[in-house]
């Protein structure tokens, strides 16, 4: 078996696939930058509950910290309702 070929793709040969799809999308541009507003916090909360698992393992679970226990599942809570809001 010989070696296959690799296929370049053309950087002229994008942008003309993007100008003759230019005319289809153009209609929707506002549609498309509204749902990369809100993907934004979106991303934003879900990194917020990731970041918030450590202190409730850690405080919690290990410290044995009961006041904790009160506050980061109220702070868990939150961005997950923000995050339901977009």
């Amino acid at each position: 078996m010989g070696k296959k070929k690799k296929s370049r793709v053309v950087w002229t040969d994008t942008l003309y696939l993007y100008k003759r799809l230019y005319p289809y999308v153009r209609p929707y541009w506002k549609k498309f930058f509204l749902a990369v507003a809100c993907s934004v916090p979106v991303s934003l909360c879900s990194a917020g509950v990731a970041y918030l698992v450590k202190p409730a393992l850690d405080d919690v679970f290990l410290k044995k910290d009961m006041q904790m226990l009160i506050y980061i599942p109220l702070a868990i809570i939150a961005p997950v309702c923000h995050q339901g809001v977009f």
